[in-house]
């Protein structure tokens, strides 16, 4: 975005708030889910005894991947800022590479806790194990991945860009995408970057 190769592309949170910083993209629309452009991260307990999030220390947690939001980045700031720092409390903290997997090893008993998001758990936790399988802490809503638009774009062809704008927020739009989108503006990542610091802090912002 900074060589301004591209005219428009769709961004996670945090690709968005190093975007905007380098490159002074805008936001154009997010996709709607559960009647919201927002969502959580959860951690999910397996074990009986995990009851709060310092009932962590000293158990095994698997997580997505060091990219995902919700499920690594947004729960990790959330364990940093109660005081757990995973890394040096938790018994093993492993990436395993996708929400289903997380999941997975959580029914399996691979693992005590994990990172998710709730319609991955929705989709394969079934109602009879969410008691057993359970969610244990939500982190703050946060916005979603975003279409933006590069800062030259908007110059060059701000006619082009506004029907592009609309016909994303189109209520028939067909954008390819599973869900409608909505307006997003700059101000709705100001969680994001919140979270940004906390890992920053500790070190442990992914490049």
């Amino acid at each position: 975005m900074r060589e301004n190769a591209y005219d428009i592309v769709d961004l996670a949170p945090f690709d968005y708030v190093r975007a905007r910083q380098e490159a002074g993209v805008e936001p154009v629309a997010g996709p709607i889910q559960d009647d919201s452009t927002a969502y959580r991260g959860l951690v999910v307990a397996a074990a009986p005894d995990i009851r709060t999030l310092a009932d962590l220390r000293g158990r095994r947690v698997a997580y997505v991947d060091l990219h995902s939001a919700s499920g690594y980045l947004y729960p990790l700031a959330m364990c940093l800022d109660a005081g757990i720092n995973p890394f040096n409390d938790f018994a093993s903290f492993t990436g395993v590479g996708s929400h289903v997997n997380v999941l997975i090893h959580l029914k399996e008993g691979r693992y005590d806790a994990g990172f998710t998001y709730p319609q991955a758990y929705a989709d394969h936790v079934p109602a009879g194990e969410r008691a057993r399988v359970r969610i244990l802490a939500e982190t703050p809503l946060l916005p979603n991945w975003c279409v933006a638009f590069s800062r030259s774009f908007l110059a060059r062809e701000p006619a082009l860009a506004e029907r592009i704008r609309a016909a994303l927020l189109a209520p028939d739009a067909r954008t390819g995408s599973p869900h409608p989108f909505g307006a997003v503006s700059d101000r709705e990542f100001a969680p994001v970057r919140r979270v940004a610091a906390t890992l920053s802090g500790h070190g442990r912002l992914p490049e």
